[in-house]
């Protein structure tokens, strides 16, 4: 079984996840999707232009 690994950060979320993904194997994020058109926001959106690993995105 993995170990899993929390941690507490403070600041930008999109710069703070993405200055550590180079280090990650994979990036798990969480998005609600706004209705009506169901799409992610700026966050997600930012993680996912700038992350150096592959990320995946739960709802």
């Amino acid at each position: 079984m993995r170990s899993v690994t929390t941690e507490v950060l403070y600041g930008s979320p999109v710069d703070e996840l993405v200055a550590r993904s180079g280090g990650l194997a994979k990036l798990v994020v969480e998005a609600h999707p706004s209705f009506p058109t169901y799409t992610v926001g700026g966050t997600v959106r930012g993680i996912l232009a700038h992350a150096q690993c592959p990320v995946v995105i739960v709802r």
